[in-house]
């Protein structure tokens, strides 16, 4: 099952993060082609270094072209806003995986 994978660093203020997140995370359940979504926040991290991941996000899809509708339906005006708040509190850019 095609899945995104996203890996948060601690962000800078995780009370506002947190609240930006689940915001996004509702209107990523609802993308078309969506199967399951869940996230964990990190309590442990071997071996990374200075990097402090904070937060994981998977999202199940139905098929691959699916994440590709997903990626075009990100350019929406809204989840551009919701997502540039999103990453005020990110002291850099968040890693996302695609996997098969």
């Amino acid at each position: 099952m095609p899945k995104m994978i996203f890996i948060y660093d601690e962000p800078t203020d995780r009370r506002r993060f947190d609240k930006a997140h689940e915001k996004v995370f509702a209107w990523t359940k609802s993308t078309p082609g969506v199967v399951g979504a869940s996230y964990r926040k990190v309590v442990e991290a071997q071996n990374a270094g200075t990097y402090a991941p904070y937060l994981v996000v998977e999202i199940d899809y139905e098929s691959m072209e699916h994440i590709q509708r997903a990626f075009e339906l990100a350019k929406d005006p809204e989840a551009l806003e919701d997502a540039k708040i999103l990453r005020t509190y990110l002291p850099r850019s968040r890693t996302v995986l695609v996997t098969e």
